[in-house]
Order: C-alpha cells, then sequence, then structure tokens
C-alpha cells in the first residue's frame, strides 16, 4: 500500500511539472512574439517623445491629458527643466492639475516648492481649472475656480439660515467652515472675512476665545 502512495503522489507532481512547463512554453512564445515587436515599439516611443518635447514641426502639440496618459504607459517622460528650458515653469503649470497627485504621477522626477510655486503662477495662462491667491496672512494657496466668491457666500448664508435657540441663528467658525466648504482652515477663514467685509456677516468672539460669525441682521432689517 505504501508503495502504491508513494507512487500516486509522484505522478501527481509529474503532472503538474508537465503543466508548469506547458504554461512557460506558452508564455516564452508571447514573449517572443512582443519582443519581435520592440524595435517598432522603440520608434513609436521615440516619435511620442520628440512631439512631447521637441523641437520640430509637431513638438509641443500634444494636449495634457495625452501626455499624461502617454506617460502612465512609458512612453514619455515627465516635464523636467532639461528638456523644457525655459518653458519649464509653464509646461509645469499644464501638470499641476493633477499636482496632488505629482509624486505618483512623475515618478523620480519630483520638483523642488520653488519650482512649484513658479508654475502655479503660471495657471493662468495655461487655462488650468485652478487659480493661485497669496492671503493678507501671507499664505498661499490654490484653490478651484468653480470656488467663486459669490457661491462661498450663498453657501454660508444657507448654513446661517437654520433657526437656533435664541433666533440669532446658529454661528459658525472656522473650523465649521473649512468642513462645510472643504477648504484647508486658513483658507476657510479667508472666506469668512470676505464674508463679513461684504456685510453678509458679523463676528463675536467667545468666552473661550473663539471667533464665530452669525448673520449680519443690521445689514438685512435695514
Amino acid at each position: 500500500m505504501g508503495g502504491v502512495g508513494v507512487s500516486a503522489v509522484l505522478q501527481r507532481e509529474e503532472r503538474r511539472a508537465a503543466a508548469a512547463n506547458e504554461a512557460l512554453s506558452d508564455a516564452f512564445r508571447d514573449l517572443g512574439q512582443l519582443m519581435s515587436k520592440a524595435e517598432e515599439m522603440v520608434s513609436l516611443a521615440q516619435y511620442f517623445k520628440d512631439r512631447a518635447a521637441g523641437p520640430g514641426p509637431e513638438g509641443g502639440d500634444m494636449d495634457a491629458e495625452t501626455a499624461l496618459d502617454l506617460y502612465h504607459l512609458g512612453l514619455v517622460t515627465p516635464v523636467t527643466k532639461e528638456a523644457a528650458g525655459r518653458k519649464y515653469h509653464r509646461q509645469l503649470a499644464e501638470q499641476a492639475k493633477v499636482y496632488c497627485l505629482y509624486n505618483r504621477a512623475r515618478g523620480l522626477e519630483l520638483i523642488s516648492p520653488d519650482d512649484l510655486l513658479s508654475a502655479v503662477k503660471h495657471l493662468s495662462v495655461v487655462g488650468a481649472s485652478l487659480e493661485f491667491q497669496e492671503l493678507a496672512s501671507g499664505l498661499r494657496v490654490v484653490r478651484s475656480l468653480e470656488a467663486s466668491e459669490e457661491r462661498v457666500a450663498n453657501k454660508i448664508r444657507e448654513y446661517l439660515s437654520a433657526p437656533g435657540s435664541e433666533g440669532l441663528g446658529p454661528g459658525i467658525t472656522a473650523r465649521d467652515a473649512a468642513s462645510l466648504l472643504g477648504l484647508a482652515l486658513p483658507l476657510a477663514l479667508h472666506e469668512l472675512e470676505k464674508t463679513e467685509a461684504r456685510g453678509l456677516l458679523c463676528r463675536d468672539l467667545t468666552p473661550a476665545n473663539e471667533l464665530v460669525f452669525y448673520r449680519n441682521f443690521f445689514l438685512e432689517d435695514v
């Protein structure tokens, strides 16, 4: 009985080895077909690189979305100072729409904070959906153009329109505004102060030294 058991195990292992060899042979056949196309792929990659960074009749005519797709395929490289020269900051601004993912998108070609600051100042030039702002506090931010001053003010007023326990309506802090508007805390405070400057809000300081904004009923009653 023991011999039969060992024989069965050996036969099973031989079948597994044969199946593995067949799978490996198929893989090498596929690899051979791929290698036969290697020269064509290299030429194609060079063509796209020339279009993305060339000079030349077709150089630079690739849109940003296509360039990003080709980069993910490994056919083009990200914008670098060496390749772009004087156009570096302008071309880098075209990539800033997805800059929050730049570590993944740019691979090893990381950029310095100074380069990013120079690039975001070109956002309006390249027609991006973002804008660069320097707040009164000195904080520099990049924000969506969709977050217009009027739209933000309306959101804040809607939040403050709910009835409060004392008839004055609820207050809103910078932390509340950050959650409501999906903004960083300093930018949320900046939006509250801008809305206050328009006469729509008034402020109060709580005993805990927390700044709270309320609807400006004085202006509404005029």
